[in-house]
């Protein structure tokens, strides 16, 4: 830097004393402005650089016709200072006038036209222009290959360029051999173990790693690494990238613990940097937390997102997937505390750093809003979904896939809160959305016909439930392992429409396949087998084994006992079935207890005209009815009735039958 400034100063001095004596357009000071120029981008002071060019220019189209040499140069000048500076949309135009007077001035293959070819080329580029891009750098390599011996590095470069953008706008096979010509060039002219081979092989393998060929990726990363440290230390920090396209491709293959061990060594690098580059430490721990979910280790890769989150700054925007992936984990793990405390987290420094209507802080609203619903809190769920929903109508189109994943979620936490006709508009909107856009086939619209099949079961419309939960089954059996999780509400669907229309022998064989799979899934006591529980329960029940039926809902009563809050409305639900049960097999006093608690709950959690609660006060009204205590049944009995009378139609069936009860022990009464 310092022989620049002293050049710099020269070049003042002599501007100076041709100032003097010379007149303002002489093309001299036009040659003194452009050597400032160049040594104040030396400098890396682009800006004074500009103010230097531009005056050269200035002189120079006042002295030469438009067409001169002198001007194509200024111009490139101009566009190098901007490219420099990462203006490319400055840069272009700037090339692009000195590549028209080359064009007019040059004969067609001469070599100076193919560095120009190549500047427009670039700037191209970095502006995703990518056709034009390709059309320049095929015309520069055009004339390389008249002038050029064919094993020219420049020949090498060109290839290099042009693979770049056929891979940029995925013709990935074409790229791959303008790659290996690259690649071949390089092996006749640099030695065995000279980094650019290194860049040429790792370039093929990420080309093959795009075609999903990971065993050519694989080999072509692997003769990087070789050739990268013969060349270089071990502690290299251009190691770094090849360690880590390694450990992306074994983690494609399932190869975990390899995938874990090469991001481990780009880490142990990274961290022998001072400073260590926080993106990349973040990039690194977010992918041996991935692998080790994926090994399903999730305290494992909880460590890493802990260390990650205690690492950098605690506001860092880059946090934030972290956060969400421990959110995840932790909703996954049932512990829903944890979960909601780092989904907010996540939301939080979305909501301080990125514009209003970012992407990203739509799927932080969602995740916000999902563990919600999974804590029985709807509205509130509800809520984070419309925020999520109203940043995405703004920036996608009408029917971007995107969307059908937030409708489902509001649809699914409508649907909790029995507003059918809300849910059912989601529903819709989500199913037209996956048919415009998806082949028959299509997971995500297996995922809304399940939603579908879900809605109508809760609404009592079990043959049109059945027929969604079918096709969603169908769709998934198709595409996915057969122990795969997606499975599991697929064949629960069908066993609950299945029961619901009393074909419960056809049933039972569904809910059983559900279990087998959850069972080598997850722990014993996760929520999802606790509802798998429910679900044979239920079958039991209806064909009158009672006996059977009460030792799955006490397996499901257990599970939600530990796994969720002392006052959720699932938990309830756990009593109730327990207590009803207990009912039929004549067990009273155990029934009474369970009931007791389930209404102890709903009172807490539900309005006072909720028709569950009124359901609740009906239950244990029987129960004390078949113990002789009809005047506190009565008392019950005559609470359902109140709150029927307030939530039903007139002549809704369920308020005759509460009349009915009320009548029965009043005569019992007397």
């Amino acid at each position: 830097m310092g022989q620049y400034s002293k050049e710099l100063s020269f070049y003042r001095k002599v501007f100076e004393l041709q100032e003097n004596i010379l007149p303002p357009n002489h093309s001299d000071l036009a040659c003194s402005y452009a050597c400032m120029g160049t040594m104040s981008n030396k400098l890396d002071e682009h800006e004074e650089a500009l103010v230097y060019y531009h005056k050269a220019l200035e002189i120079l189209q006042n002295s030469f016709p438009l067409s001169h040499s002198d001007l194509a140069i200024s111009y490139n000048n101009i566009g190098k200072t901007y490219e420099k500076m990462g203006n490319y949309s400055k840069t272009l135009p700037y090339y692009e006038k000195a590549l028209e007077i080359k064009q007019k001035t040059l004969p067609s293959n001469y070599s100076d036209l193919a560095f120009s070819y190549d500047n427009v080329g670039r700037a191209s580029e970095k502006l995703s222009d990518f056709s034009k891009a390709l059309s320049n750098y095929e015309k520069a390599f055009r004339i390389q290959q008249k002038n050029l011996p064919p094993n020219h590095s420049d020949l090498a470069t060109s290839y290099t360029r042009m693979a770049r953008i056929l891979s940029e706008t995925r013709e990935y096979s074409k790229a791959v051999l303008s790659y290996e010509k690259a690649l071949k060039i390089f092996q006749n002219t640099l030695s065995s173990n000279h980094s650019g081979l290194a860049t040429s092989c790792s370039n093929i393998g990420a080309t093959y790693f795009m075609m999903e060929d990971y065993s050519k990726a694989l080999s072509y990363f692997r003769q990087a690494l070789i050739i990268f440290q013969e060349s270089s230390s071990k502690n290299d920090s251009n190691l770094i990238p090849i360690y880590i396209h390694i450990g992306l491709v074994n983690e494609k293959i399932n190869e975990f613990m390899e995938a874990l061990s090469y991001y481990t060594k780009a880490l142990e690098i990274n961290q022998k940097n001072i400073p260590s580059d926080y993106k990349l430490l973040t990039t690194l721990y977010r992918k041996m937390g991935g692998v080790c979910e994926k090994m399903d280790h999730p305290s494992k890769a909880l460590d890493y997102y802990e260390i990650l989150r205690t690492t950098l700054p605690p506001d860092y925007p880059l946090l934030v997937a972290s956060y969400a992936s421990m959110g995840k984990i932790m909703n996954t793990m049932g512990d829903y505390s944890k979960a909601l405390s780092f989904h907010e987290k996540a939301l939080e420094i979305s909501d301080s750093t990125l514009p209003s209507n970012h992407p990203n802080l739509a799927v932080c609203y969602s995740n916000v809003g999902g563990i919600y619903c999974s804590i029985g809190e709807y509205s509130k769920a509800v809520a984070f979904y419309k925020k999520a929903i109203e940043i995405s109508q703004k920036i996608l189109p009408p029917d971007n896939i995107d969307l059908v994943t937030y409708y489902n979620n509001i649809a699914s936490a409508y649907e909790k809160m029995d507003a059918y006709s809300e849910a059912v508009s989601y529903f819709e909107k989500a199913v037209e959305i996956q048919q415009k856009t998806s082949s028959p086939n299509d997971l995500l619209l297996a995922t809304c016909y399940n939603n579908m099949g879900l809605l109508y079961n809760n609404m009592g419309q079990h043959k049109k439930a059945y027929s969604f939960y079918l096709k969603a089954l169908n769709i998934r059996q198709k595409i996915l392992p057969p122990d795969h999780f997606d499975l599991v509400g697929s064949c629960a669907g069908v066993g609950v429409a299945l029961s619901n229309m009393n074909m419960c022998v056809t049933a039972l064989p569904f809910h059983e396949n559900a279990l087998k799979i959850l069972e080598s899934t997850f722990p014993p006591n996760h929520p999802h087998l606790g509802s798998t529980y429910n679900n044979i329960g239920v079958v039991y029940d209806k064909m009158g084994n009672y006996s059977k039926a009460l030792f799955y809902y006490e397996k499901d009563f257990a599970i939600s006992k530990e796994t969720l809050p002392p006052n959720h409305p699932d938990l309830a639900v756990s009593y109730c079935n327990v207590g009803n049960i207990c009912y039929k097999m004549g067990e009273y006093s155990k029934a009474l207890s369970y009931h007791e608690k389930a209404l102890d709950i709903r009172k807490i959690v539900l309005s006072p005209n909720d028709l569950v609660l009124s359901k609740s006060y009906g239950s244990l009204g029987l129960v004390y009815n078949a113990t002789g205590d009809y005047s506190k049944a009565l008392q019950l009995y005559k609470q359902a009735l109140d709150i029927a009378q307030h939530s039903l139609p007139a002549n809704h069936p369920d308020l005759n039958i509460y009349k009915q009860h009320v009548k029965a022990a009043q005569k019992n009464c007397n």
